[in-house]
């Protein structure tokens, strides 16, 4: 009865968290984690307007970074010359682009592509002949590193991605120049932005603060997730696999989680009984798990190993056999993760009657949700 118990709790807890993922928490790939902004790297951000749904968005680490983008005609024009290699994978004019263009501390250039086509042709109907009309608008992402995991951005959003280089010299260093940080004069409406009421270069309306964006505590999210854990550990001589399934509360703040876990674990041992039978012997641990790590600005999204701050301490609830001592537990402090999380190595101790007979071993563990 406990374990259908376990069980049903385990399966709808499941399911809320796979729902709740879907609606707020869209899969982010590695790859999509490289060519992003970190969360809350960035101090001031800046839309302008160019009309007829083509717009700018700069963001920057802090309000110095704006010298960079001064003369964005030159660096509009450094990266056309970047992507002449790619003219005829972007020059079909029905599909969707998206380029994102990355240059790390190094001066390293990094080019992705995207392209997606709608499901449906779209006319424009009129006396003559139908014309093709094409919905979906264009996007460059222009990423230059301020330094490690730091990068500054320009969006460039626009009706058709081979408009891009006509832009050059239409009066783009002029809106740039004409945004220089003066709180006092140079802008009206409110200076910290707030939703729908952004400030706005009063020499320009059309440069407005950014208000919307990924920069404020507001997405900060706490979390409650199923895990199922898989391990396999040494005991003194023997090799003996395991199986975790519980519940984590995560707290995040800004760059920063604390994560509080509690698992039922049951350790499988097997050996001969008195007839010299092969048996099963199943030994109950419950588990108090408590790591720290750091999201963010703070993680890079492509390291294949990191290291992660933990301590998790299991009490034996079910012993069976003679291979645990009574009051025995098990203590655990750091670990390795591979694979973005899924694969832990834990180093860890088995002890009783408060650190005697002192056994060390080592955990494997795989995170399958």
């Amino acid at each position: 009865m406990f374990l259908k118990t376990v069980a049903l709790l385990g399966a709808s807890l499941s399911l809320a968290a796979s729902l709740c993922a879907q609606r707020n928490n869209p899969v982010r790939t590695a790859d999509d984690q490289f060519f992003d902004l970190p969360h809350y790297s960035i101090e001031k951000a800046f839309h302008i307007d160019l009309s007829k749904g083509n717009y700018l968005e700069v963001e920057l680490v802090d309000g110095s970074q704006l010298s960079r983008f001064q003369n964005i005609d030159s660096l509009l024009l450094v990266f056309l010359s970047d992507m002449k290699p790619f003219k005829d994978s972007l020059s079909d004019p029905l599909s969707g682009k998206r380029v994102d263009y990355r240059v790390d501390t190094a001066g390293h250039k990094m080019v992705r592509i995207r392209e997606t086509r709608s499901p449906g042709t779209t006319f424009l109907l009129g006396e003559n002949d139908p014309s093709l009309l094409r919905l979906r608008q264009d996007t460059v992402y222009i990423m230059l590193a301020e330094r490690k995991n730091r990068f500054n951005r320009l969006t460039v959003i626009l009706n058709r991605y081979s408009d891009l280089e006509n832009w050059i010299a239409t009066g783009l260093n002029t809106k740039m120049q004409e945004m220089g940080i003066k709180k006092n004069n140079t802008w009206a409406g409110d200076w910290n932005p707030r939703p729908g009421k952004p400030a706005y270069l009063r020499q320009d309306p059309s440069i407005t603060l950014k208000d919307d964006s990924i920069y404020s505590d507001s997405h900060t999210h706490d979390y409650l997730e199923l895990d199922a854990i898989v391990g396999l550990q040494n005991y003194k001589n023997y090799l003996t696999p395991s199986v975790d399934l519980g519940v984590t509360i995560g707290l995040r703040r800004k760059d920063y989680v604390n994560q509080f876990g509690l698992y039922w674990e049951p350790l499988f041992l097997f050996g001969a009984d008195s007839r010299g039978r092969l048996r099963t012997y199943r030994n109950d641990l419950l588990v108090f798990h408590y790591a720290f790590d750091v999201a963010g600005t703070l993680k890079d999204p492509l390291a294949p190993v990191g290291l992660n701050t933990n301590i998790s301490l299991g009490y034996f609830i079910r012993r069976s056999g003679d291979y645990f001592e009574r009051d025995s537990w098990r203590l655990t402090a750091g670990e390795i993760k591979f694979r973005g999380n899924r694969i832990v190595l834990q180093p860890c101790i088995y002890f009783s009657n408060i650190f005697k007979n002192v056994t060390p071993g080592l955990r494997l563990c795989y995170k399958a949700f």
